[in-house]
This record gives C-alpha cells, sequence and structure tokens, in this order.
C-alpha cells in the first residue's frame, strides 16, 4: 500500500468504523514519560527488519513507519485485506511469529509504546521483546533482509539467525496480553528499566497476528567521534533530545528539527500557529527587527555538554510561513532533565542554569539555510531557539567538539 510522507506524531485522519467506539479515561500516555525519549525503531532513522518468520498479510518494515497507522476502507491486496502493520498469517504450525529489529542506534531503552490501531479481529494476543547488544554480528541474510508483503522466512533464512541464539537475548518485556486495535484498547506502554546498551531486540507474537506500530523510546548512547571534525551536538543520532516547547501544530513536532538529513516537505520540522495576539499593524525597532509582543520557542538537551562552534538553522519548505528571525541561547546544567518534568515549565528552564546567548537575534529568509560562527568556548548542555513570533523550520544543527573531547585535545 502508499506510504504517507513519514512524520513523527502526525495525526491520523483515517476512520475505522470499528474504532470509533467511545474511548474510555486513560492516563497510560501521562504515566510514560519516557515517551519524551527519541523513538529508536524509527525506520526515519535507519531502524529495519533483519528477519521475520512470516509477513504474509503486512511487512514487518510497517512497524517501523514515524507516520500513525492508517485504514483504508475496501482495499485489498492478493494477500487479503490492506493492513497498516506487520501481521503474519494464521498460524497452522508448531511455535510462533517473531521478528527481530536492528534499532537506528544503540541506545538505553527505557519502554515500549506498542500499538494495534485497526487490527480489532486479528490483533497480536501476546507479545515478549528481547534484546542483544552491539556485540552482534549480522550475517548477509540479515543485511539483506527485504521486508516486504507475502514473505515467509524459509529453513535457509532460519539457518542464518539461529547462531544468534536470539531465543536467549535478555527479556525487557515478558509474554504480556495485548488488546484489540480500538481507539480505547490500542496503545499500550511498558517501560524498561535494565540500564543496558542495546541494539537488536526480537519481537515475539504468540501465537500470530497484526501490530500496527512499534516504537522502542531511549536515550541514545553517543557515539565516540571518529575524527577531529565537528559532529552536530544535538541530532537524535547523537543523543540530543527536545525537553520543551512552546507548542507545535499542523502534525508537525520539534523533535524533527533534529532529524537527519534536510526536510522533504514542510511536514517535516517544527511548525506553530499564527499568533493572533499580534500587533494589528506591525513595526519595526531601531535595528530592523519587527516589534512582536509573543514568541514561540523549544529547548533541546545537548547529546553530551559540548563547546558550538557554528549554527546551523534551515527553513526549507517554509515559504510563507518562517519566523521574521530568531534568537539562541544556551546554559551549562549539572544533570540532564528529568523525564517526568518534559516539557518543561518556564521555571524549570529556568532552574537549569544562567543562560547566555549564542546567537543574538538574527533575521531569517523563507526556504532558506543560514550559518552562523560561534567564537566562545563555553560548555553547554541545553539550548533554547526563541522564534519571532511563530512559524516554521525545518532542521537545526549545532556544529561543534564534545567537551570531553575538547578537554582531553589540550593534555
Amino acid at each position: 500500500g502508499s506510504r504517507a510522507p513519514s512524520q513523527s506524531l502526525a495525526l491520523n485522519t483515517h476512520t475505522h468504523p470499528m474504532a470509533e467506539r467511545k474511548p474510555k479515561a486513560s492516563t497510560a500516555a501521562l504515566a510514560a514519560p519516557f515517551l519524551a525519549l527519541p523513538n529508536l525503531a524509527s525506520e526515519t532513522l535507519g531502524a529495519r527488519i533483519c528477519f521475520a518468520t512470516d509477513e504474509f498479510f503486512a511487512a514487518g518494515r510497517n512497524m517501523l513507519q514515524d507516520h500513525a497507522a492508517e485504514w483504508k476502507e475496501g482495499v485489498y491486496t492478493e494477500f487479503g485485506k490492506w493492513m497498516d502493520g506487520w501481521e503474519s498469517g494464521r498460524k497452522r504450525t508448531a511455535g510462533h511469529d517473531w521478528c527481530i529489529v536492528k534499532l537506528a542506534t544503540p541506545g538505553v531503552i527505557q519502554g515500549f509504546h506498542v500499538d494495534t490501531s485497526f487490527f480489532t479481529g486479528n490483533f497480536v494476543p501476546r507479545v515478549s521483546i528481547q534484546a542483544a547488544g552491539p556485540e552482534i554480528v549480522e550475517t548477509n541474510e540479515m543485511r539483506n533482509w527485504r521486508s516486504a508483503m507475502g514473505n515467509f522466512a524459509t529453513a535457509e533464512d532460519f539457518a542464518a539467525v539461529e547462531p544468534l541464539h536470539s531465543e536467549k537475548w535478555d527479556v525487557l518485556l515478558p509474554r504480556t496480553p495485548l488488546g484489540p486495535g480500538f481507539k480505547d484498547t490500542c496503545n499500550h506502554y511498558f517501560p524498561v528499566a535494565n540500564g543496558k546498551t542495546y541494539a537488536y531486540i526480537r519481537v515475539n507474537i504468540f501465537p500470530d497476528g497484526g501490530i500496527a506500530r512499534l516504537r522502542v523510546h531511549g536515550r541514545v548512547q553517543a557515539p565516540a567521534k571518529a575524527s577531529d571534525e565537528p559532529i552536530d551536538l544535538i541530532s537524535i543520532l547523537n543523543g540530543g533530545n527536545i525537553v520543551g516547547w512552546s507548542g507545535f501544530d499542523f502534525g508537525t513536532h520539534p523533535r524533527m528539527l533534529l532529524l537527519p538529513g534536510r526536510g522533504t516537505g514542510m511536514y517535516d520540522g517544527w511548525e506553530t500557529a499564527r499568533k493572533t495576539e499580534r500587533d494589528a499593524i506591525l513595526t519595526p525597532n531601531a535595528k530592523g527587527h519587527i516589534e512582536f509582543n509573543a514568541t514561540d520557542y523549544v529547548i533541546i538537551e545537548l547529546g553530551t555538554p559540548g563547546i558550538i562552534s557554528r549554527v546551523e538553522i534551515d527553513t526549507l519548505h517554509f515559504k510563507g510561513n518562517s519566523p521574521e528571525s530568531f534568537y539562541l541561547e544556551g546554559c551549562n546544567a549539572a544533570r540532564k532533565v528529568d523525564l517526568t518534568r518534559v516539557p518543561l515549565s518556564a521555571a524549570d528552564a529556568a532552574a537549569l542554569g544562567k543562560w547566555t546567548p549564542i546567537v543574538e537575534r538574527s533575521k531569517l529568509k523563507s526556504h532558506d539555510r543560514k550559518y552562523f560562527s560561534v567564537a566562545s568556548r563555553n560548555v553547554y548542555t541545553h539550548v533554547r531557539l526563541t522564534i519571532f513570533p511563530d512559524g516554521g523550520v525545518s532542521r537545526l544543527r549545532l556544529w561543534g567538539t564534545p567537551a570531553d573531547q575538547a578537554k582531553s585535545s589540550k593534555l
């Protein structure tokens, strides 16, 4: 089936007649602070299916998509009803179905979000999840696995993964019941507190069925710097994370600022709604900036404390809705943000430490990329991007050197 453009936390506008039951009041999402962390099983970031016993009705890679699961009324394939997720055939042999996912980057898993949306009569009744670290050596078969509808693992495929002994990997989620894909029963949140770094997971379904989406939220293990070249200190793949924001709209999310590559469309970035409290007639100040009585902001935690040498801000695809200008400041906090406090309040942000300017208020252009050199040798753990007054930004990069590496280079 066709796929919508990749966009994290997109709104689901497709309806399913069986999914319209009145939802019960639930605080499950609020009770899962790990949702504030990046999804290590995002295909956009590089996660992929390495093996699956059975992908007859729907490919395993569908579970790794960032956009919300879709329903397509009356759409069928040669294998059956089109479903947006991983769905195996009805098992008629011994055992159960399972798959192996290589995470986008090694990380400390903090929790799982298992979503059975739209799988109402064909959902997975029970699931368990195991994991293994970066020491796993992939076989050629795993590297070349093509996740596709209609797949069955052959005897040769099973033989290729048998040396991994994946059935003995660490159990992060024991066998646990799942609910059907109605609005009030589709979302399942499972915290993990083992603290180890993992690079692969094995998803066991008992005995068969469908899962719409699998999110593996965790803290990225910041990779060792391979050269003397600056790295993007806030990239998701280097451990950057969004910990505060004033708002977001139109299916976007501040986390998209930290994604690799340039944006692919206006849906691929951070955009806020128009500030209705703006003055009726806008006027410039002495420095040439428009006077606004409102702003939007996002607070970012660096993957590791670092010294910023260059700022890159990109408004690609935001042609009539980019900010007039921006301001960037930073602080050096004593510790990482408590996930239960995300998104940070103004008081929480102030308590992180003293905020100092990195880039003074500067003009932006629509559909454009700008660079700013930073002379300061200050060490930062968090930055706050403020836009005037609202609008969209596609990507933000903070190029620099991890503080511990900068320190060791002087020894």
